[in-house]
């Protein structure tokens, strides 16, 4: 396959797998909410990633050729996830520090 074709067979494999990053990310995130653990829940998803690929029969492009793809759209997921969490926490810290005004 000339570089062409691969990187539309890895732009298909990566929009077949993006519905589920941001499913796989909130499962970890579920299962070890502490923060500062952030290598080893990516560690997590890829390793999940990976060994449901391996189950792929004569893929034509290595794991680590659509990681590379995918490790930067997660990177993404987890800082918008983040940037979003914190926008609302402040929201709602902000609402129930003003008070009601009645008139």
């Amino acid at each position: 396959m000339n570089a062409f074709g691969n990187f539309f067979a890895i732009l298909q494999i990566v929009n077949q797998l993006f519905p589920l990053l941001k499913q796989m990310i909130d499962v970890v995130e579920s299962a070890f909410p502490q923060g500062g653990n952030g290598a080893a829940k990516l560690e997590m998803v890829k390793q999940n990633l990976q060994n449901a690929y391996a189950t792929i029969s004569g893929a034509s492009i290595a794991f680590e050729q659509v990681w590379s793809v995918l490790k930067p759209q997660i990177d993404s997921i987890v800082a918008l996830t983040k940037t979003i969490t914190a926008a609302k926490n402040q929201v709602v810290g902000m609402s129930s520090t003003t008070p009601n005004k009645t008139v």
